[in-house]
């Protein structure tokens, strides 16, 4: 290899390690001028990989467990009872514990983006913390107020519809896998939310999670554009 192209590919790789360390820093540093104008760069680079966000931390922890279900419907078969759904959640959550250095690891994770999608909820901490701010006080200025609200709103939407178009692709995804042998038609998704149970209370026997919300949404046909799951 000539001297001029390894000095070539030395200085490539070192461009890519100072701009990749550069982007990280915007994105989990405080936010700036330069941090909110690219933003949805920033956030679609680092999801890809290093999704993370602050919200185990007090003061706002994730006090939620969430779960995914979901129905088949096979070939010249209508599957409507409510006794069949198959969980498409704790599977995943028991592959990563028994072993973390997975990609279980990370299909845990998005499952749970996935729902957090799904309810328009956001993940980033500036808008996060921006619109809990919005609903606890208003200001003099309530047109521009009434602007970035209504924003939020319609990103609430969109994040809404993209979680339960994710939701659907793997469901099918899941499908193939658990009926590998059988033509599948539609799939149908259940979402349950269950409250967290305190630390204090975690030994008591008679204790159950209280149920927060339980969708059901409606039957799609199954996503040709998907691979089985394993």
């Amino acid at each position: 290899m000539s001297k001029l192209k390894l000095f070539s590919i030395i200085t490539v790789l070192s461009l890519f390690v100072v701009v990749h360390f550069l982007i990280i820093l915007l994105t989990v540093g405080p936010s700036n001028p330069i941090s909110m104008t690219i933003r949805p760069f920033l956030i679609t680079y680092s999801s890809v990989f290093f999704a993370q966000n602050w919200h185990l931390f007090a003061p706002e922890p994730i006090s939620r467990n969430s779960y995914v279900y979901m129905q088949v419907k096979k070939e010249n078969e209508i599957d409507n009872n409510e006794e069949r759904w198959i969980d498409i959640t704790n599977p995943v959550i028991h592959k990563n514990n028994e072993n973390p250095l997975t990609p279980y690891n990370r299909i845990v994770r998005i499952v749970e983006g996935m729902v957090t999608d799904y309810y328009g909820q956001h993940q980033d901490e500036y808008i996060f913390k921006y619109k809990t701010a919005l609903e606890k006080e208003k200001n003099a200025d309530q047109i521009e107020q009434d602007e970035i609200a209504k924003i939020i709103k319609e990103e609430e939407k969109s994040k809404n519809k993209k979680g339960e178009e994710r939701l659907y692709r793997y469901a099918s995804s899941y499908a193939k896998a658990a009926y590998p042998n059988e033509r599948i038609e539609a799939v149908r998704i259940r979402v349950m939310i269950y409250d967290t149970i305190p630390f204090s209370k975690r030994n008591e026997a008679d204790i159950e999670p209280k149920k927060m919300d339980d969708v059901v949404l409606e039957w799609k046909k199954i996503n040709d554009d998907v691979i089985k799951f394993f």
